[in-house]
């Protein structure tokens, strides 16, 4: 079964995304609200497959998406955010970032991302 770690500081947002891939497969989700709990759930539980937003309390996205690259560049991650420009996913995939998907987006969106990385 694969890891998959939802990081978004919106309740709503983390639980939609853990319903979605409950709905796609068989996925074992872990949610974090912030980048140091994201952090500390990363190290600990390993996943497979980061959905990380990129504005967070306390730290942000980028920055909790560099501490993850310099730990494990093997683990993939993918960022949400509302914020669609372009240099922005650009610097994000130069940091590291594996893809991008753009808030709102539904279940097949996300299933058709999954495709790619799992």
């Amino acid at each position: 079964m694969k890891k998959v770690l939802v990081v978004d500081d919106e309740p709503y947002m983390r639980s939609l995304i853990a319903d979605y891939l409950n709905e796609i497969g068989s996925f074992q989700t872990m949610e974090a609200g912030d980048g140091t709990k994201a952090l500390e759930m990363f190290k600990k539980e390993k996943p497979d497959l980061i959905f990380l937003d990129l504005l967070l309390p306390e730290m942000k996205g980028y920055e909790v998406m560099q501490k993850i690259e310099e730990e494990d560049q093997d683990v993939d991650v993918i960022i949400i955010t509302a914020v669609g420009q372009k240099q922005i996913m650009k610097d994000c995939i130069e940091a590291g970032a594996d893809d991008y998907m753009l808030k709102p987006f539904n279940k097949e969106d996300l299933e058709l991302k999954l495709k790619d990385y799992i």
